[in-house]
């Protein structure tokens, strides 16, 4: 478990984040990246969700490591002084990188592009090759088409 706390405390030093969705996206697309991070994933209808994903996180929250502020229906996390000392701790035993330039890139999109983005790159992982990947992604989200050919850019550019 301290592996994913670490990996959630690092995130949360680095930039506040508002959406469960949006750190849905923003974690499995840092994965993607080569982030080490132990979360599995299934296909959901915003896109890749990862339950433990979202254990961990309500653990943090429920040990003061992070604080869930909730604004008008939508979550926002920032860590707290807690979680920052066990960061530290954290990071004394254990290597924990993540891409903070991309971080910081992911989290200015909109949760929208985001999940395009991810789904795009979740069907490219589950064995679609590019164009196929491209068209499931589309029929998947057929209200996102508009941002496919700037997720396809986007993954290319910057994760491929």
């Amino acid at each position: 478990m301290f592996k994913g706390a670490g990996y959630l405390l690092e995130i949360f030093s680095k930039t506040d984040i508002k959406g469960r969705k949006k750190i849905q996206k923003i974690v499995f697309i840092l994965e993607n990246d080569g982030m080490d991070a132990p979360y599995k994933y299934s296909y959901h209808h915003y896109g890749p969700y990862s339950a433990q994903l979202q254990e961990e996180i309500d653990f943090l929250v429920q040990h003061n490591l992070l604080e869930e502020i909730t604004k008008n229906g939508t979550y926002e996390y920032k860590i707290t002084d807690e979680g920052r000392k066990f960061s530290k701790q954290i990071k004394k035993g254990q290597e924990v990188a993540v891409n903070d330039d991309l971080l910081l890139k992911l989290n200015n999109e909109s949760p929208q592009f985001l999940e395009m983005l991810s789904t795009y790159i979740f069907l490219l992982e589950s064995g679609y090759e590019k164009e196929s990947a491209r068209n499931k992604a589309v029929d998947l989200k057929p209200h996102l088409k508009d941002l496919i050919d700037q997720a396809v850019k986007y993954y290319e550019q910057n994760l491929n």
